[in-house]
Formats: C-alpha cells, sequence, structure tokens
C-alpha cells in the first residue's frame, strides 16, 4: 500500500481542504501517515494571506521535500495564484492551486474523484496552537473542536478589498445549494454532532449569486427541531442590516452562540482605503443589536494593524472601539502587503517598529479591560 504524508500551513477553510484529501486518499488506497520520511508522496498545502503565512508555507516546502525528490512532493493551496514565483524558486514538483484540485486524481490514480469529497470534521484534534489561541481568546470550541461539524456554505466573496490578496486564488463568491447545505447538516447530526460551524469567505454573502441568501438557509436549518448550536464564521459587517432587519430571531433562540464580524478597523478613513462598505458606526449598531437580542452570544472581530495611512489617531479610534465590553473576542494581524494587491505609497507605509508597538498596545487594552470586567463582576457578587 502507498503511503501519503499531508501538511498544510493555512486558515480552516484550507484545512478542511486538507481533511477531504486524506480521505480522498484512504478511499483510493493510500495509506495517510504521521512521518513525511515514510511517505511516497507528500502533499503540502499552503497560504498567502500574509507574509508571515507565505513564509512558514515556504519554510514548510523546504523542510518536507528534504529527502526527496521533488517528483514525490505536490504543493497545494493559495499560493500558487498568489505568489507562484517564489514557490518555483525552491521547488521544481507539482504545483495545483485551488481551480486544478483535480489534477490529483491522475498524480494519485484514483478511482474515485477528489471532487467527491469533503472535509467535514477533524477526526483528531486540530494543532495545538489553535486551540491554546481560541482558549486564550475566550472561544472554547466554538470555533476550533474535534466534537465540531464543519459546513462550507460557499468559496470566493462579493468584495474587493484593497489589501485581500486570497480572492486571486478563490476568485468571486460561488454558493452551494442550500439542499446540499442541508444534507451535510443533518449528515452531521445523524452522527450525533451538537456543534455546526458554518463556513465561508463571507457567510453574510452567501446564496447572492444563485439567487437565495443566509436567512434563506438558516429558515431550513432551523426546521431541525433538535439540540444543536452554530457558530457563523466570517460575516463582513457591510451585511449589518441584514442581521438587524432580517436575523434577529435567529439569534435570540440562542441556537447561533457565536459570530465572526471582522471590523478590522475602528477608523473610518482607514476602513475606507481597505474598501471594506460599511463604516465603524454600522459596526457598533449591529453588535448592540445583536448582545441587546441574545447577551450570551459570544462576538469575535478581527483586526488589521499598521495598515497604510494609519496614523495614531487612527490607531487609538481602533483601541477605543475595541474597549467596547459587546466584543468578546480579537484577532489582531499584523499588515504586510501582498502581491496582486492595491500599493500605497510609500510614504503611508508604517514603520516596522510602529507596527510591533501597535500589536502589543492592543493586546494589553483588549485583555486589560476584559480582565478589569471579570473582576468588577466577581467582586460585586460579593459586595
Amino acid at each position: 500500500m502507498k503511503r501519503a504524508f499531508v501538511h498544510t500551513v493555512s486558515c480552516l477553510a484550507r484545512q478542511l481542504d486538507a481533511i477531504a484529501i486524506k480521505n480522498f486518499l484512504s478511499e483510493n488506497g493510500w495509506q495517510v501517515v504521521d512521518d513525511h520520511k515514510k511517505a511516497d508522496l507528500v502533499l503540502i498545502g499552503t497560504c498567502g494571506v500574509t507574509k508571515k503565512r507565505e513564509d512558514s508555507s515556504i519554510d514548510a516546502i523546504l523542510r518536507y521535500k528534504k529527502n526527496k525528490s521533488d517528483s514525490e512532493v505536490v504543493v497545494f493551496g493559495c499560493l500558487p495564484a498568489i505568489n507562484h514565483d517564489r514557490i518555483r524558486s525552491v521547488f521544481d514538483g507539482e504545483i495545483i492551486d485551488l481551480g486544478s484540485i483535480e489534477k490529483l486524481n491522475e498524480i494519485t490514480e484514483a478511482k474515485i474523484g477528489i471532487n467527491r469529497f469533503k472535509g467535514n470534521f477533524f477526526d483528531q484534534k486540530p494543532s495545538k496552537i489553535h486551540f491554546l489561541k481560541d482558549k486564550i481568546r475566550g472561544l472554547g470550541n466554538k470555533r476550533f473542536g474535534e466534537k465540531n461539524y464543519y459546513i462550507t456554505l460557499s468559496i470566493g466573496c462579493l468584495g474587493n478589498c484593497s489589501y485581500c490578496t486570497t480572492k486571486n486564488a478563490i476568485g468571486d463568491l460561488k454558493s452551494r445549494p442550500i439542499e446540499e447545505i442541508l444534507c451535510d447538516f443533518d449528515t452531521g447530526l445523524k452522527l450525533g454532532y451538537k456543534r455546526f460551524v458554518l463556513c465561508a469567505s463571507d457567510t453574510g454573502a452567501y446564496g447572492r449569486d444563485i439567487g437565495t441568501d443566509i436567512t434563506s438557509l438558516l429558515k431550513k436549518i432551523f426546521e431541525r427541531e433538535c439540540d444543536y448550536k452554530i457558530s457563523l464564521t466570517y460575516f463582513n459587517p457591510r451585511w449589518c442590516n441584514d442581521i438587524i432587519s432580517n436575523m434577529t430571531d435567529f439569534f435570540k433562540s440562542g441556537k447561533i452562540d457565536f459570530i465572526s464580524l471582522p471590523v478590522q478597523s475602528g477608523s473610518n478613513r482607514i476602513l475606507e482605503f481597505m474598501n471594506r462598505n460599511y463604516t465603524v458606526e454600522d459596526f457598533e449598531m449591529c453588535i448592540k443589536h445583536l448582545k441587546d437580542t441574545n447577551p450570551r452570544l459570544t462576538i469575535s472581530t478581527d483586526i488589521i494593524y499598521g495598515f497604510p495611512g494609519e496614523t495614531e489617531e487612527d490607531f487609538r479610534k481602533t483601541l477605543r472601539l475595541l474597549d467596547n465590553p459587546r466584543i468578546n473576542s480579537i484577532l489582531p494581524t499584523f499588515y504586510s502587503e501582498r502581491p496582486k494587491t492595491k500599493k500605497f505609497p510609500k510614504k503611508m507605509r508604517v514603520p516596522h517598529h510602529i507596527k510591533k508597538s501597535r500589536e502589543t498596545r492592543i493586546y494589553i487594552r483588549f485583555y486589560w479591560n476584559k480582565t478589569k470586567r471579570f473582576l468588577d463582576n466577581y467582586l460585586n457578587k460579593f459586595i
């Protein structure tokens, strides 16, 4: 029996792709092993969303191709469409972008095609680093967990953010039919899963390319009157009006107990540079509505710091936004210029040492406030 090793440096969506590939290999007679040295075929999943992720991907290629001929290694994921030349500078073997994943059928001489497989759950715990980070952020298992059932709603998005290079890899919005998603959901229920993580590049955009929307999908899901919880990932705040107008009852039920709303900045000026199509006030109004509807809802947000043109005052606006007690968790990201994105004038760049300082200030400010609120609540019980 031939043996294969699969490694990925990537986001949740690409990790689920890696699980699908492992299932595909197993069903086609391959043994998936944990040691790349014992493998006949090494598959390396890459990411290029940030310079740090790209560097990690290149390091992985260099590390895992040791003692292997390039013909025994396959590189896949987002990075081939983002920075193909950099991969080629260190690797001469097969490179597969997300749109050409069917090449694996030929490489592995598969009888059952890769497109028949999905990654819906981790057969073992995801990397410890993900668990540790989410535990620190107060998310528990609402995003990563071996007891979660993951359902991909769509790939791509309708946005055109100035900093985003991932769209070069995954393209415009491509939503799955509601019937397919419901079939996945019912399968998860039959397998005994109680938490469902709905995944997409932008869950709020789901269905807008096929004549439906996230509200219609959730109505169908909520017809299943059994015990489950739902996490909504990467819900772009540009769709906040939809949440307020059409989704209140879903959140009031308590079945949706986690949502990720990536605001990215507390400055409208920077949001305009980012081409995000909403304002800070839209975000604040939305999270107020959500918490008024369900105070126990966990709200997470993403922040990009050090964006070109970000002044000290812009950054202070972000810090003040993060003082909002309705925000339960944050995921800050260091801005790095990416290939095939908008190029800002050199004079707008934020120096590296200032970026690092802002990273520290974000964590100290947010978690100090969070700790202070916890202590205040705790002490009030005894006064």
